[in-house]
């Protein structure tokens, strides 16, 4: 059996599969150091752990530790590197965050077209990739829930919970909403500008992409075409590790 394992600064994803197909998936926050870990596919023969991560140090050295304590084996760590379907477009690839680049793989295998992949985590980045598999390259922003914290931090009387969710665009009628429609319009808008920034450069095809946590509440918002897949960063690390064991 191999095990994946998306590490982001929210949430840890988990896909376990055999060579021939998906057999389990799950998740868990990113602060939650459980003994519970991985528990429910224990029985599983795990024999190749391999980890995307872009998270703290000391959430690597417990998802190692645990797969050591469960299965006796290590993990790969997958690292972003120019060998792939995708061309990065940083002057050094590593330097490019890995679910960046597997978001991207996974994208644009499926599209086998140009993409703009758009990952709606803690923060939100987006990049454009060409039909020559060529990135372009991106950018990064806050994420929703990363936007209003930064509202709580930096203000004196906006005060809106960081888990309260945006449910429209309209004007708001109180300080809540006025900040989660706020939010939610500018982030929408920011998508939809990209698109149509990137939409010539890529010969007036483009594939738009969305993942990560907050996808499904702004794709109900964008005003073009999309194809939702909330777990790109998963879908992408069998692509960077073909050839391996």
């Amino acid at each position: 059996m191999i095990l994946d394992i998306d590490a982001g600064n929210s949430r840890v994803k988990w896909r376990l599969h055999s060579r021939q197909g998906y057999i389990e998936q799950g998740s868990f926050s990113s602060t939650e150091f459980s003994e519970e870990a991985f528990q429910d596919i224990e029985k599983h023969l795990v024999k190749n752990v391999r980890l995307a991560s872009v998270a703290a140090a000391e959430l690597n050295a417990f998802l190692k530790s645990r797969v050591a304590l469960l299965w006796g084996v290590g993990c790969s760590q997958v690292a972003t590197h120019n060998q792939g379907l995708v061309k990065v477009a940083y002057e050094d690839p590593s330097s490019l965050g890995v679910d960046r680049w597997l978001a991207m793989l996974a994208a644009y295998n499926a599209a086998n077209s140009p993409v703009l992949v758009v990952d709606c985590g803690t923060a939100m980045t987006l990049d454009v990739v060409d039909s020559a598999g060529m990135h372009l390259g991106g950018y990064i922003v806050p994420g929703l829930a990363t936007m209003r914290r930064a509202l709580n931090l930096s203000t004196g009387h906006v005060r809106v919970e960081s888990n309260i969710l945006s449910e429209n665009m309209c004007l708001g009628r109180s300080t809540v909403d006025a900040v989660n429609s706020g939010i939610l319009l500018e982030t929408v808008s920011f998508v939809e500008r990209v698109y149509q920034m990137s939409l010539e450069r890529c010969g007036g095809i483009l594939e738009v992409y969305l993942t990560g946590g907050d996808a499904t509440m702004i794709s109900q918002y964008l005003g073009v075409s999309f194809c939702l897949k909330p777990d790109l960063v998963l879908d992408g690390i069998p692509f960077a590790c073909i050839g391996e064991s």
